[in-house]
């Protein structure tokens, strides 16, 4: 039986690249871009609302900046995994 040894740090970085591409994939699908816009468009109302909250309404303001805040950090993890599948397929690159 014959069987192959993946370096550990090279099986991590396939799977980072790997992770990064089925993430654009995701973006560039309707259910994808769907999902996107509407964060977005919740940060924007979210935005407008907080201009006009009065400042010394805190439980208001709190509740905006909890609204801003989720879809914010769904973005975010949506492009880091995507910045950290590139950084690995740049990694890979080099390894070859």
């Amino acid at each position: 039986m014959n069987s192959t040894v993946i370096d550990p740090i090279i099986k991590d970085l396939m799977e980072s690249a790997s992770t990064g591409e089925a993430v654009k994939m995701f973006i560039q699908s309707e259910l994808g871009r769907s999902i996107t816009n509407r964060a977005v468009q919740e940060i924007d109302e979210a935005m407008a609302e907080l201009v006009e909250a009065s400042p010394f309404n805190a439980e208001l303001i709190d509740r905006i900046q909890n609204r801003i805040k989720i879809p914010s950090r769904a973005i975010s993890w949506l492009t880091d995994a995507i910045a950290e599948g590139d950084n690995a397929m740049t990694r890979l690159n080099e390894e070859s």
